[in-house]
């Protein structure tokens, strides 16, 4: 009987191999239960980031509408203009009025950039001597400007 649980040399070889096949697969789950927890909680943030833009974003659609919809109490113009006063966009230049109707179609800065074939900057820089030249402090502002002087519709 002492031989039959007696096992053999190439037995305990194997069983040894097993056993560390075994301790190497535990290994691999656990770091792939590790990869999977951290990428879970990346995706957690990026959701928590997209509601947050999305909050954003229908906010600054609500306060568009508003200004657009001359509702607007902050630094835009003035609900009561009808048409910008006389002379008001020939402080601009003809780039700069570019650039106005551009921000008025809903462009980015990125964008009316790339459509202008000017760098970023340069577009950043008509974008805020407009600003500073209207004497607006937001594009909602450029928008309802650039609307009463008929440049978009």
């Amino acid at each position: 009987m002492e031989h039959a649980l007696a096992l053999t040399i190439a037995q305990e070889l194997e069983i040894a191999s097993l056993l560390e096949d075994i301790a190497d697969a535990k290994r691999r789950l656990g770091e792939i239960m590790e990869k999977n927890e951290n990428e879970r909680a990346s995706l957690q943030s990026n959701c928590s980031d997209l509601r947050n833009q999305r909050d954003s974003l229908r906010s600054n659609c609500k306060q568009l509408t508003d200004i657009l919809r001359g509702r607007h109490k902050g630094d835009g113009v003035h609900p009561s203009r009808k048409t910008p006063p006389a002379g008001q966009l020939e402080r601009l230049t003809q780039r700069e009025i570019e650039v106005l109707r551009l921000i008025a179609e809903g462009l980015n800065t990125k964008s009316i950039a790339s459509r202008l074939g000017i760098s970023f900057k340069t577009a950043v820089c008509h974008r805020s001597h407009i600003l500073e030249k209207m004497n607006c402090h937001e594009s909602a502002s450029l928008v309802r400007l650039a609307m009463q002087a008929g440049l978009v519709s």
